[in-house]
């Protein structure tokens, strides 16, 4: 039997870590980004954060992300409300689509003893991490998400992990019967026609005959529920995990001027150019992040106490920027100029503590025919 976790995170990470650090010593978090779910490729980080526990974490289907994005800001601006529906729209309904993620943690659940202790070892990690989301494991990505949404409380960092991911089918119909229709997935039309026909529950839905719903609303209504209940298979589209090209290095203080920064600069990028040439591939953009402080004032994080928590946030200067080109290339010189021209717009900087270039896009390289 299929077992199925899924993650949801309601409007995007609020993460209160300090410089994508978590409180817990050492953990790194950078690779969760505050507010991921603006991004396509932020969600995608989070994807990869999860194969941690599963190789096999992915989506039910292809998502147009531009469009997605624009219907989520009306739906929560409330200017959905201005189309006319049976039903009353619910703006969680297609929250599925661009704030959660599905682990199939069929074969690997066994080595961390139970889905439950699995899903709770999710949900701690998450919190670590200052993400609040629900979490639910059932044997289908449909039932899964359907508990997300309706049978975890209010309360985030809530899990649920429904009895037929542990026995069998027969309870699966008594535990999302009762859930309304706008758990399936289902489009707007369909669920206006199921309003149109006082179709609430799920329960009503499934005790109607196949064929008359097939005819009177469509396929779509009767592939989500036989998705629901595990009669059809909906495979994930799984996110393989990305090589990171990334290279940093810890400062004492004390810069001795920008040409210290750009010998530095230089230093941590050919590592990176070197694997890059090694994959026949080459830089499109650089992500460059400087933990720095003007005229020598610094006040550090583990030398104060929580009350002035907001001093330290503001006295710690990070400078970012990103270095972007049209076309992949491998030049260090190139890039070492670009960087220059970057640097030159920063300011005075007397001291730097950490350093850190990763190449976030890249690209295989042109392929040039070798003459005779």
């Amino acid at each position: 039997m299929k077992k199925i976790i899924c993650i949801w995170i309601p409007g995007g990470i609020e993460s209160t870590g300090k410089d994508g650090m978590s409180k817990e010593a050492g953990k790194d978090t950078r690779s969760v980004e505050r507010q991921v779910w603006e991004t396509q490729e932020g969600m995608y980080q989070l994807a990869r954060w999860a194969n941690r526990y599963s190789p096999l974490v992915g989506f039910p289907e292809s998502v147009n992300w531009k469009r997605e994005l624009a219907a989520q800001k009306k739906r929560t601006a409330g200017k959905h409300m201005g189309t006319q529906h049976a039903h009353q729209p619910d703006p969680r309904a297609a929250a599925w689509k661009t704030e959660a993620i599905w682990l199939d943690v069929t074969d690997v659940s066994q080595y961390f003893g139970t889905v439950t202790k699995l899903a709770a070892r999710i949900r701690k990690d998450l919190m670590r991490l200052d993400i609040a989301a629900r979490i639910a494991a059932a044997s289908t990505v449909g039932a899964s998400w359907a508990a997300c949404l309706y049978l975890s409380n209010s309360t985030v960092n809530h899990t649920v992990v429904l009895s037929t991911v542990q026995q069998n089918q027969v309870a699966l119909r008594e535990e999302l019967g009762q859930l309304p229709v706008n758990s399936l997935r289902l489009p707007a039309t369909a669920l206006d026609a199921l309003a149109r026909l006082g179709i609430v529950t799920i329960e009503q839905l499934i005790t109607l005959p196949q064929e008359a719903i097939t005819q009177r609303l469509g396929a779509v209504v009767t592939q989500r529920c036989q998705q629901l209940f595990g009669q059809v298979i909906e495979p994930l589209k799984i996110v393989h995990s990305q090589q990171r090209y990334l290279s940093e290095q810890v400062l004492l203080g004390p810069i001795g001027g920008s040409q210290m920064v750009v010998d530095l600069f230089r230093h941590l990028l050919n590592p990176i150019l070197g694997r890059l040439k090694k994959r026949g591939r080459g830089v499109l953009q650089l992500c460059c992040k400087f933990e720095v402080s003007r005229y020598g004032q610094r006040i550090y994080g583990d030398t104060v106490n929580g009350a002035s928590a907001t001093a330290v946030a503001s006295s710690t200067h990070i400078e970012r920027f990103k270095v972007g080109l049209y076309r992949p290339t491998v030049e260090c010189a190139h890039l070492v100029s670009l960087f220059q021209l970057a640097w030159e717009k920063v300011g005075r900087i007397d001291e730097m503590y950490h350093i850190s270039i990763e190449a976030t896009q890249t690209a295989v390289m042109q392929q040039v025919q070798l003459g005779l």
